[in-house]
């Protein structure tokens, strides 16, 4: 059953090689054992915010876990995969300026256990939280739970082939906004 799992999660088992199916197997049991310790519920900070691009890049977005289950995290963003649920503590980011943390509890039902957040500076060039909730957390192209309800079945992450409007700009350009994220060093 296990090996079924990591199939499906690192769709490479037509030629799987033993190191790779170990090293995932590790890290699902790893990642199995962090669940089972795992709050119900992770409430992000502003200091959650850092370098866009500290976590690992899955496609065109970065993916984290403040709780110890960023393998696990990642597996799923890799995997793609409908029904697949990112931990709690996980924080995907595409822009500086934008998050969406798996917080879990009952407030958050309607967006999958997802908070979003949109972020700013203020006049002394601190990051800020701007907004953060469920469906009223709106940026420049409307409510973000709107568009990432298309995306339900994959547990409101948006990426290709998941339903979700193509957003209007472009990897590249996703790229050079990460890199120009005053957050990192």
């Amino acid at each position: 059953m296990r090996l079924a799992v990591l199939c499906l999660m690192l769709s490479a088992c037509a030629s799987p090689a033993a190191s790779s199916i170990a090293a995932a197997d590790a890290a699902l049991t790893a990642a199995d054992a962090a669940a089972d310790s795992a709050p119900s519920e992770y409430a992000a900070t502003l200091a959650d915010f850092d370098c866009v691009k500290n976590g690992t890049k899955v496609g065109h977005f970065y993916v984290a876990n403040r709780l110890g289950a960023e393998a696990a995290a990642v597996a799923v963003a890799q995997g793609s995969q409908a029904g697949a649920q990112y931990p709690i503590g996980t924080i995907i980011r595409l822009f500086p300026l934008e998050a969406m943390v798996k917080r879990g509890g009952s407030a958050y039902a309607a967006t999958g256990g997802w908070e979003m957040f949109r972020l700013k500076y203020d006049d002394a060039g601190k990051l800020q939280i701007a907004e953060r909730g469920g469906a009223e957390v709106k940026n420049g192209a409307g409510s973000c739970a709107s568009c990432h309800d298309a995306a339900k079945s994959f547990d409101f992450v948006c990426g290709q082939n998941h339903g979700c409007a193509p957003i209007a700009v472009s990897a590249e350009a996703a790229a050079m906004l990460q890199d120009a994220d005053p957050e990192c060093p």
